[in-house]
């Protein structure tokens, strides 16, 4: 049975996600029993990383390596493209072909599905993860800018509506300004859903305050490399969020 990650309330503290960074096999054993302690963690494969070999049957691959390392864990599929800040540098096509695999693995217990992909890709897994009864968490990356309050809005909105079970926006401030709009977007969507799980992102240093508050989860990493700009550690994260939750 696969793993299911539970959501609580929306003033809950964010639950952890580990991500991967690892480009081998190997490097990925590893990073799955440093996750192991992590016994309330979600793991995001970012399956993005082994663009060099990805295929059909190494993605499997990696799934059947992951569960058995962490059987009880949740894992979130992930292929982040370079548009979104991954490195996965095919077409949308090709995209869509190693997203179907996954979500028909029987091995995952999210998929993420890139907002910005074509409408008419993304309405293919949408379907095709409606159809296996996997959760989707849609995700979208504004890496150059943040996007204006109502831009936002009209994102997490439309999300919601084309079936996302999680909504995940990470954009690029460039002044505290743009901090807030995120945490007040968050804000506002919450008051609108007040049981729909949300993740908002403000990237870098200036937006590491959002890391830590409103959203239904925040990531990070085993290693030392980290997936998005701003980003803690593993133990500073749960050091900072027992002190804010005092928990």
């Amino acid at each position: 049975m696969i793993p299911y990650f539970p959501l609580t309330g929306t003033k809950a503290k964010p639950r952890i996600c580990i991500a991967t960074t690892a480009i081998s096999l190997t490097d990925l054993q590893h990073q799955c029993k440093s996750v192991l302690p992590e016994t309330e963690a979600l793991l995001e494969l970012r399956y993005d990383f082994f663009s060099h070999a990805a295929s059909a049957s190494h993605l499997l691959q990696t799934l059947h390596i992951v569960h058995n390392e962490l059987p009880h864990t949740p894992i979130l599929f992930t292929l982040r493209t370079q548009t979104d800040g991954g490195a996965y540098p095919q077409s949308p096509t090709a995209y869509a072909q190693l997203i179907k695999v996954a979500i028909h693995s029987g091995l995952i217990s999210y998929i993420d599905i890139e907002y910005n992909q074509p409408q008419s890709i993304r309405n293919l897994l949408i379907t095709e993860a409606q159809k296996k009864h996997v959760p989707i968490l849609m995700s979208l990356h504004a890496m150059q800018q943040t996007p204006s309050l109502e831009t936002l809005l009209t994102h997490f909105a439309a999300m919601k509506k084309h079936g996302a079970a999680i909504a995940k926006i990470a954009c690029m401030p460039h002044t505290p300004a743009d901090v807030l709009t995120m945490l007040y977007a968050v804000k506002q969507i919450k008051e609108i859903y007040p049981h729909y799980p949300i993740i908002g992102i403000s990237m870098g240093k200036l937006g590491r305050i959002t890391r830590l508050y409103g959203s239904a989860i925040t990531f990070t990493t085993v290693s030392s490399a980290r997936t998005a700009p701003g980003q803690f550690s593993l133990p500073t994260l749960k050091a900072r969020l027992s002190t804010l939750y005092k928990i």
